[in-house]
């Protein structure tokens, strides 16, 4: 995704219904122990490319807010203008009458089709790499 620092990725137990989440102060993506333990790996892959994509989105608020208002303007950065409103006023879903709130929010729209576009381009190329795998022994 380019971004201009490394993610760190770790796993703990988390409250229940949060599967992971991304920390954008530390570059750190926590994923939910026990969703880690009984998940298929292409779901995972998606909760990583999900909170990957909050990674990028993050970047594209931080360049965003260091430009002028003219080239703001541009509409190159008409989803970064929303991201930022958007992660300034975050609804996380927690509380049940937020929900449809938090699920429609443009982030997580967006990062939910990263993630489900990416996952199944990754698993994939594992696909792929593990039948090569079988076809030389």
């Amino acid at each position: 995704m380019g971004l201009t620092h490394e993610i760190c990725v770790g796993s703990a137990d988390l409250e229940e219904g949060c599967l992971a989440y991304y920390d954008e102060k530390r570059h750190q993506i926590i994923i939910n122990l026990n969703y880690l333990m009984k998940s298929k790996g292409a779901e995972v892959v998606k909760s990583l490319i999900h909170e990957c994509t909050h990674a990028y989105q993050y970047e594209q608020v931080i360049l965003y807010q260091s430009m002028d208002k003219k080239t703001r303007n541009l509409l190159l950065f008409h989803d970064a203008s929303i991201y930022a409103t958007e992660f300034t006023n975050y609804v996380d879903g927690k509380q049940e009458q937020d929900f449809e709130h938090y699920y429609n929010q443009k982030v997580e729209v967006d990062a939910r089709k990263a993630g489900k576009k990416g996952a199944r381009k990754y698993m994939k190329m594992a696909e792929k790499y593990w039948q090569e795998q079988q076809d030389e022994l």
